[in-house]
């Protein structure tokens, strides 16, 4: 099962009015694991979905996300990202994130995500990202 860590700071604009991270920034977060995961692992370019690996795009089809301590502004937060599964068309991330800075676990979830073809229209995922996700 593939892994990635990315670590980030909690932004005054991910923020309340209390000063702790928006429970949506937290799927932001999600996100740039996901980034890396593609720029690191698959070396694709996000940007140019189009192409010979026929990804039009992966939108999110289920996401959850169970929080357990605060994050607070300028906090370090390492979110791990783990494959949890990858079918014919769709692919599970399950997530953590701890906050280095408390030394708590903050948040943990999952997204699935279907790929689609340009016409919206589910995409099977090609083999060689399938086998690189494995």
């Amino acid at each position: 099962m593939k892994t990635i860590k990315e670590e980030m700071r909690v932004r005054w604009s991910e923020t309340d009015s209390a000063g702790i991270a928006h429970f949506t920034s937290f799927f932001v977060y999600f996100e740039a694991a996901e980034q890396k995961l593609f720029r690191e692992i698959l070396k694709l370019d996000l940007s140019k979905q189009i192409g010979p690996h026929r990804i039009f795009g992966l939108p999110r089809v289920e996401a959850y996300c169970q929080y357990f301590s605060p994050a607070r502004f300028d906090d370090l937060l390492e979110v791990e990202l783990k494959i949890g599964s990858v079918g014919r068309t769709s692919i599970t991330y399950e997530f953590s994130v701890q906050n280095k800075t408390t030394g708590k676990l903050a948040a943990s979830g999952k997204v699935k995500v279907v790929a689609i073809n340009e016409k919206f229209q589910p995409e099977e995922i090609p083999q060689e990202i399938a086998e690189l996700l494995r």
